[in-house]
């Protein structure tokens, strides 16, 4: 599940893109992958030996064709020779997320967090790789992590979302306040599917007012709960969530 994050600044003013929610109770999952060195180079090494060599241009070439398969196994013997480079072990983490193979990007980045717990790719990584598992408290962990060494607008975006899921409701009013109070909520945008083969990018600031609705009725307050529904439709009548979120009031 991917939400893509876009930025609305005028043109001249600083841009800012970060990495996809759905319909709550789900959160969107970022579309843009983390910041990770690119998959077609290996970060440079002094003095390579030719059977290292070897295997650089072996993963140059399987990425080049698509085969991350053979990338991965050539990664592996690069990294065999050279244990302490946290950026292959990045990349190899980078791999396992991409080919859904979830569980060994989470075995990758612990053992990264446990050499530099403030590795903010390693953590994103190891956040959405839990969360895809299903496992919400330690994807919530991470992302928190992640929120207090970045103050990552996509960390605490994620962190709403998952707390709701957990039932954490005093925890997501406060993350969807401090959203709310940030300036990217009208300049970031968040993608939703206003049909079924359709979506459109929203203001967060939508989606977030929709889960504070959706907040405030778990707590029982209907009031709330349809103010801040109507709001979100203010600001997008085809926003499809806040729309069926709305009728189930009545």
């Amino acid at each position: 599940r991917r939400v893509l994050f876009r930025s609305q600044r005028k043109k001249g003013g600083k841009k800012e893109e970060q990495p996809k929610t759905e319909t709550p109770a789900p959160a969107p999952a970022p579309a843009a992958a983390p910041e990770v060195p690119k998959q077609d180079s290996v970060p440079a090494q002094p003095q390579v030996s030719p059977f290292v060599n070897h295997f650089m241009v072996k993963y140059q070439v399987a990425n080049q064709f698509g085969d991350y398969d053979v990338a991965r196994d050539a990664l592996y013997d690069i990294i065999v020779e050279n244990p302490g480079v946290d950026s292959l072990l990045l990349m190899l983490q980078y791999n396992y997320l991409e080919n859904q193979k979830y569980t060994q990007a989470v075995l990758v980045g612990q053992t990264l967090l446990a050499r530099d717990s403030r590795n903010e790719s390693a953590l994103e990584i190891t956040a959405s790789s839990f969360e895809a598992l299903g496992i919400k408290d330690k994807a919530l962990n991470n992302y928190e992590t992640l929120y207090l060494v970045s103050n990552s607008l996509l960390a605490i975006y994620k962190m709403a979302f998952l707390q709701y899921d957990l039932k954490k409701y005093p925890e997501c009013v406060a993350s969807t306040d401090i959203i709310l109070s940030r300036k990217e909520a009208d300049e970031v945008t968040a993608t939703f599917p206003i049909s079924q083969d359709k979506s459109k990018e929203f203001k967060l600031r939508v989606p977030i007012l929709n889960l504070k609705g959706m907040t405030a009725r778990e707590q029982g307050d209907k009031v709330s709960a349809k103010k801040y529904f109507e709001q979100a439709l203010a600001l997008a009548p085809d926003f499809q969530p806040a729309k069926e979120n709305l009728a189930k009031l009545k």
